[in-house]
């Protein structure tokens, strides 16, 4: 059985002849390079990804929320849609609004912001 052959006496019971043979074809080098200094010359992106790092952990926890919004208060008859931070902006700058309606309570304001 071969589990029972112990590797001293195949190794004794072998012909020099071959042994030797067969250390002459055994061919084994390990080259390590362990200097990370001279592989990499530029450590640049590390400040780079450093300064972007928390904008992104931003964008992931707000992926619906815009990074710059670019806004421009405009006439009222330019404006084709009214999004939610327009009606908050005319609540804190009321001087835009043009009149109330006191029955119906409708606003009609001069200008609104519009967001691009």
């Amino acid at each position: 059985m071969l589990g029972e052959l112990d590797v001293v006496d195949l190794y004794e019971k072998s012909s020099r002849k071959r042994t030797e043979g067969f250390k002459d074809n055994i061919e084994s080098t390990l080259r390590v390079q362990t200097d990370i200094k001279k592989s990499i010359k530029d450590f640049s992106w590390i400040d780079m990804m450093e300064e972007i790092i928390p904008h992104l952990i931003m964008i992931f926890r707000n992926p619906n929320r815009f990074i710059v919004n670019e806004e421009e208060i405009v006439k009222i008859e330019s404006v084709r849609k009214v999004t939610v931070e327009t009606i908050k902006h005319l609540s804190k700058n009321t001087n835009l609004i043009q009149t109330i309606d006191d029955e119906t309570g409708d606003v009609q304001p001069r200008k609104i912001i519009k967001c691009k």
